[in-house]
């Protein structure tokens, strides 16, 4: 939120909002902006909204008050089984007096982060730190008597309060379990650092967590060490990190550590991050409910490295994101989760899941992939090409199994029209005896049945004879003849048009 302040005892609150959904005809978004009266929610002149992820441009078709709080309704979302990031910036008018003041609400008001409100008591739910001239002691939080550290403050501050932090380097070891936004006066003015051989500067461990710094550092080098430590443990957590750069110094270091509770829901974006580590930038043992996040940030080094637990159903997703030092390492066992890449650049992606694979990964029109390996056994991956075309792959599939192998299943309201179909078999050359097909055979058929002498090593591109799956249908690739050949493996590639 930022205040910009008017004539006239008139000031504006400027709510950047983001929600994410999967996608539908229709969807409620319940924001945390606080509407307070019938006149604020009449105030909300205009509403800017987009999408970031897989999906297509949304329109807002009304608004009202929930219990306090802006609801808004939007139509036309993404495509069901799809994952959107919905922008909003709110506008809100409201009276009361107010000035440009000085010292550091001089600085709030030139740089958004307040807005020049003169009167203290209404400002009980924030605090205020300064390294140099403030006094955890003799300080009470406030404008003219600030604390000196970020932990005194958080430790007088009740949940849901405002920390705000003047320039300067914070030497500080941070536990954080309530709600609380911690923020820098100054874009880029405020470093977190503390040297430790493993949790480091912020742990987290439950509540809403808001926080905007310009550097978080770990600078322990000998080690194992982690700069910011994310480990739910009886109580659900949402973390925001916003506009920071994040870096240990151990060879065997991580970034970032995620060590979910399988009982926890836990959300977590990291939004125009930077992340530098020794070895591992990001690593996380994910669990069912856990969303991990990244846009516009940038992984330099070394790779991305999520193991999942077994069975979970997670979820990744990054967008306009570089990672091209690197790779992602995206892993476990029997994994259900999703990993989403939206117009981001890596080095390498790697799929390494050690058991049943019911997840899938979406790549959307414009990510940059330099390598792909996949090592597990039929993996979906779904490629966005940009409008209603898709691409929807089945990867590294048994071709010495007769099995029928489910490569999509058409959404609700929905049809798939397939026009192009490509086999690789980029493993070995494969028996006399295979044979498959995609959906059956006959008016169901998309890809009657292929014999042997159509599959070498290489692409194949075959011959598309049906061209629709209705809704709830399955798109399936049908070994009928076991290749003969032990370790023979395809992946299959249907492309076309999903539409309503």
């Amino acid at each position: 939120m930022a205040l910009t302040v008017r004539k006239q005892g008139i000031y504006t609150e400027v709510w950047d909002e983001e929600s994410w959904h999967d996608g539908g005809a229709t969807q409620t978004i319940d924001t945390t902006i606080p509407i307070k009266s019938a006149e604020e929610l009449n105030s909300v002149w205009k509403v800017l909204e987009r999408t970031d992820v897989i999906g297509e441009p949304v329109f807002v078709s009304s608004v009202a008050n929930n219990n306090g709080y802006l609801r808004i309704v939007i139509e036309n979302t993404a495509a069901p089984g799809n994952m959107a990031k919905y922008v909003f910036r709110v506008w809100l008018e409201h009276s009361m007096q107010c000035d440009t003041g000085s010292g550091i609400m001089g600085m709030l008001v030139v740089n958004g982060q307040g807005g020049g409100i003169n009167d203290t008591a209404a400002l009980t739910d924030t605090w205020f730190v300064d390294g140099t001239r403030g006094d955890d002691t003799n300080g009470d939080g406030s404008l003219n008597r600030p604390l000196a550290t970020i932990g005194e403050a958080y430790d007088q501050a009740a949940a849901g309060d405002y920390i705000f932090v003047a320039p300067g380097e914070y030497e500080e070891e941070l536990t954080l379990a309530k709600d609380i936004t911690i923020a820098e006066i100054v874009p880029g003015s405020v470093k977190i650092s503390f040297d430790s051989d493993s949790s480091g500067p912020i742990t987290a461990t439950g509540g809403t967590i808001d926080i905007e710094v310009g550097e978080i550092e770990n600078a322990n080098n000998n080690v194992a060490a982690f700069a910011i430590d994310l480990a739910t443990s009886g109580a659900d957590l949402t973390f925001t990190l916003k506009n920071c750069d994040v870096t240990v110094g151990g060879t065997s270091s991580a970034c970032v550590d995620i060590a979910d509770d399988a009982a926890q829901v836990t959300t977590i974006d990291f939004k125009s991050c930077t992340f530098n580590a020794g070895d591992v930038n990001m690593q996380g043992l994910l669990d069912a409910t856990t969303q991990v996040r990244f846009d516009k940030c940038e992984v330099l080094n070394d790779a991305v490295d999520f193991r999942l637990r077994s069975g979970v159903a997670a979820r990744a997703t990054f967008i306009d994101c570089l990672c091209g030092l690197g790779s992602i390492y995206w892993g476990g066992a029997d994994e259900a989760s999703i990993l989403d890449i939206g117009a981001s650049v890596f080095d390498d992606v790697n799929l390494s899941a050690t058991g049943t694979i019911t997840g899938h990964v979406n790549i959307a029109a414009g990510a940059q992939v330099a390598t792909f390996s996949v090592n597990q056994n039929n993996q979906p991956v779904w490629i966005w090409h940009g409008g209603e075309v898709w691409e929807f792959c089945l990867y590294h599939v048994d071709a010495n199994g007769v099995a029928a192998h489910t490569v999509y299943t058409v959404p609700a309201s929905y049809n798939f029209s397939p026009y192009e179909v490509r086999t690789v078999n980029r493993y070995q050359v494969t028996g006399a005896a295979l044979n498959y097909r995609v959906n059956g055979t006959g008016n169901g058929s998309v890809v009657a049945a292929v014999g042997a002498a159509a599959v070498q090593l290489g692409v194949v591109n075959e011959t598309v004879v049906q061209d629709n799956i209705v809704a709830a249908g399955t798109l399936v690739f049908d070994v009928t003849a076991a290749s003969t050949q032990a370790s023979d493996y395809l992946d299959v590639h249907v492309k076309g048009v999903l539409w309503d």
